[in-house]
């Protein structure tokens, strides 16, 4: 789950872009990659015969036809000869495989495989990785309709922590991650210190942060933003939480 640092990116053409028809090779992989770096590509990693491919493709194509301009589309062959090398170094084992490749991470989708569903990912994954939250109707509605939401309360003259941000990225693919200064709105939530991270749950108690006095992040694999999102993670999936 969450993104993984690529292992690999060519100019995809108008007609690439619109029907997510662009066969990537070895030759572009990279290239390609790296010219849609910022907006993002959704690659489909396919085998020919494959009845799930197959089946799989005019979805696809509704969904490149919808974002056209706003997420590239792009498939790799994985039983060619210039195909297969991309396949073997993304560790694709079941086919079709679908990766959406950003800044430098890749994300596996692994939602519904239909053109609405997929559409959807896309403009969300498209968007900031932090939500800033304005008032306590709109928090309350998002996380009615995402039943988990990932919130960091700081004061809006102090920048979000690194460890934050870069949490945010890798779970972008499934978490919603949001940002709040306004001072009513930390103060509905009880919040008493800043900056406090909260994962908070629809109709369950929230969680807070805390990590140990004194942790040392050396130890623990990813540092400071390897423990914050594992325990983003955990937490999301926990059900009531009791205070201590």
């Amino acid at each position: 789950p969450g993104a993984t640092p690529e292992k690999g990116g060519g100019d995809l053409g108008k007609d690439g872009r619109a029907t997510g028809e662009t066969l990537l090779t070895v030759s572009n992989f990279k290239a390609t990659l790296a010219r849609h770096n910022e907006s993002g590509i959704l690659v489909e990693f396919f085998l020919p015969w494959c009845g799930h491919s197959q089946r799989l493709r005019p979805d696809l194509r509704r969904a490149a036809a919808a974002l056209t301009g706003s997420m590239a589309f792009a498939r790799v062959d994985c039983a060619s000869p210039v195909g297969a090398p991309i396949c073997h170094e993304q560790d694709i084992v079941y086919h079709p495989s679908l990766l959406l490749f950003r800044r430098g991470l890749a994300y596996e989708y692994q939602k519904r495989a239909t053109a609405s569903e997929v559409i959807k990912y896309a403009r969300r994954m498209a968007g900031p990785d932090v939500l800033s939250l304005l008032s306590l109707v709109e928090t309350v509605e998002l996380l009615q309709h995402e039943q988990v939401l990932v919130v960091a309360f700081h004061s809006d003259t102090i920048p979000l922590d690194p460890f934050f941000l870069e949490a945010a990225e890798n779970l972008k693919d499934e978490l919603v991650f949001c940002a709040a200064s306004q001072p009513a709105l930390v103060q509905a939530f009880g919040v008493t210190s800043l900056p406090t991270y909260l994962v908070m749950r629809s109709g369950q108690d929230s969680v807070a942060w805390r990590p140990a006095p004194g942790q040392d992040w050396s130890k623990v694999e990813g540092g400071m933003t390897g423990g914050f999102s594992e325990w983003v993670a955990e937490s999301a999936e926990w059900l009531p939480y009791t205070p201590p």
